[in-house]
């Protein structure tokens, strides 16, 4: 097939209406998350790293973890450097940091369109890019609720930077001619996404895989395509060097450091095997009915182990089934494109699953941002068979219903103290929520409430260092300087670490402060609930 019979049939301008149109409905949707505020990381990593608001720290974004105040082995420059130079430019206004994500979901949402145009046209016959995949394809990747996440929470631009580097240099792969221009361009997206996000390091198999699958490269070709493969291969190991012996942040992320509230996973007794089926199994689920939405799943909300009557299980069998048989449809019906998605959507799906090595959550909708790209083009493949005078309601509603979704979910990220309680009351058992509530209730300076929430807090993780913690914080503020003791004492039983040592310090502190003023407490509050509580108990009403 000649080179020439790959390009679109239809003219430049009707191309570029279906990516302007994606892009436009991305872009207004998440419109509403210019009012929001800074939101869990959004904290630690945007407003109080003091990397970001002084220009002469800004080395150190290149030469440490992301999260500075936290335990990690991520290396994200890119992106930490994009919110120090925002803070330089505007200083501490949040709107604009939420613009950004806006416009880089709005880019990705066009390049959702020209890659599936560009994927059906070197897979079927030219007439077939008529078709309305692309637009689709584009459309649900815009208003899909399970990207609201990684739109509205600022520090989820490592999703959108990552994916904007990936889907570039695949699209401009399958582009009509490799030049050394091409090259370049191709290359400075590879780096973009590799220096954005850990899934950037998978973008050199999928571009194999684009490569070896959808292209016929002529001779005037191979040149570039020898550049291409040499600057890929050589900056690719420099990184993992550079990871690895110089700046010591490891791929492998040690078991001590992984805190099992997050990836539960990490327990002994976890069910390592089949966990990954079913969070394979939930991961599907949410992109095909995404209701219930929760930004954490970690601790017992999902838990770390696998009773054969869960759902999720057999979704999670089926699942894989349904990839297998499908893969050998398409080898069989020589369906390139076809094959090209399914092991595109593996590839930057694997990194994320927890299975063969585990990451630093159990499950996270963000993380779906960048493979549900493949998988969304390929259920709009057969959506898109259907007759028109079907497509266009059934495409329509299900537009309506992702953006109805989408809206009412990422309102809710505007305000942290709505968006605690939102998620506390759909995921009661969350550890991260308790805590993060918590801090919240304790900012606002509501000690009594954050009390409420501590004491529920530990009562439902009597087995979790960070809670015994948390409260402790609250009843020294309170004056319960002996129990607060107490509460630190249990705290560094269930696990010794750093913080317990500062939660001393901070309570000799208040002590000090206190015995220069009259005494405003006389008693002390009992000890919480050490069994867990009932299934029923639900975090109290603000």
């Amino acid at each position: 097939m000649q080179r020439q019979s790959l390009m679109l049939i239809a003219p430049r301008s009707r191309w570029l209406r279906a990516e302007i149109l994606a892009a436009l409905a991305g872009a207004l949707l998440f419109s509403v998350s210019l009012w929001g505020d800074y939101v869990y990381d959004d904290y630690d990593i945007v407003f109080l790293d003091q990397r970001m608001h002084d220009p002469r720290q800004w080395p150190e974004l290149w030469t440490q973890s992301y999260f500075k105040t936290g335990v990690d082995n991520l290396y994200r420059p890119l992106v930490s450097s994009s919110y120090a130079f925002q803070w330089w430019i505007h200083g501490d206004r949040p709107w604009v940091f939420h613009a950004i994500n806006l416009l880089l979901h709005a880019a990705n949402c066009a390049l959702v369109v020209t890659l599936a145009r560009r994927v059906l046209a070197r897979s079927t016959s030219p007439v077939a890019t008529d078709s309305p995949v692309p637009l689709l394809a584009g459309l649900l990747f815009a208003v899909h609720p399970v990207h609201t996440e990684a739109v509205v929470n600022i520090v989820g631009r490592a999703e959108l930077m990552c994916a904007l580097g990936a889907l570039g240099a695949v699209v401009l792969l399958l582009g009509p001619r490799l030049t050394h221009r091409r090259v370049l361009a191709i290359f400075g997206c590879f780096l973009f996404a590799l220096l954005s996000k850990e899934q950037g390091m998978l973008l050199p198999l999928v571009m194999l895989l684009a490569g070896a699958l959808l292209c016929r490269f002529e001779a005037s070709e191979r040149p570039p395509i020898k550049i291409l493969l040499i600057l890929i291969c050589f900056t690719l190991a420099g990184y993992i060097v550079l990871r690895e012996n110089v700046l010591n942040l490891k791929f492998w992320w040690p078991r001590g450091l992984l805190d099992w509230q997050q990836n539960p996973l990490v327990r002994p007794d976890a069910d390592t095997t089949l966990m990954p089926v079913v969070l394979l199994g939930r991961y599907l689920a949410l992109l095909v009915f995404p209701h219930a939405l929760s930004a954490d799943y970690g601790g017992r909300v999902i838990g770390w182990q696998v009773k054969f009557a869960d759902p999720y299980l057999w979704i999670g069998l089926a699942t894989i089934a349904m990839w297998i048989a499908t893969l050998a449809f398409a080898v069989i019906r020589r369906q390139r494109g076809l094959i090209f998605l399914l092991l595109g959507l593996a590839t930057f799906y694997a990194l994320v699953s927890n299975a063969g090595t585990l990451i630093g959550t159990i499950f996270g909708e963000r993380l779906m941002y960048l493979p549900s790209v493949f998988f969304l083009i390929l259920i709009s493949i057969p959506l898109a068979r259907v007759p028109t005078r079907l497509l266009v309601p059934v495409a329509g509603v299900l537009i309506a219903l992702g953006c109805v979704r989408s809206f009412s979910y990422a309102v809710v990220w505007n305000d942290p103290t709505t968006f605690y309680e939102y998620t506390l009351r759909h995921q009661p058992r969350s550890a991260q929520e308790h805590k993060m509530l918590l801090m919240n209730r304790m900012y606002h300076n509501d000690l009594d409430g954050a009390l409420r929430v501590g004491l529920l807090f530990t009562g439902l993780y009597p087995d979790y260092h960070d809670s015994w913690l948390h409260t402790a914080r609250v009843l020294m503020r309170l004056g319960y300087f002996d129990t607060a003791r107490r509460y630190i004492d249990r705290s560094e039983g269930v696990k010794m670490n750093a913080s317990t040592i500062f939660a001393r310090r901070e309570l000799a502190e208040f002590r000090a402060a206190a015995a220069t003023r009259p005494a405003t407490q006389a008693t002390q509050v009992p000890p919480p609930p050490t069994t867990l509580p009932a299934p029923e108990l639900r975090p109290p009403n603000p």
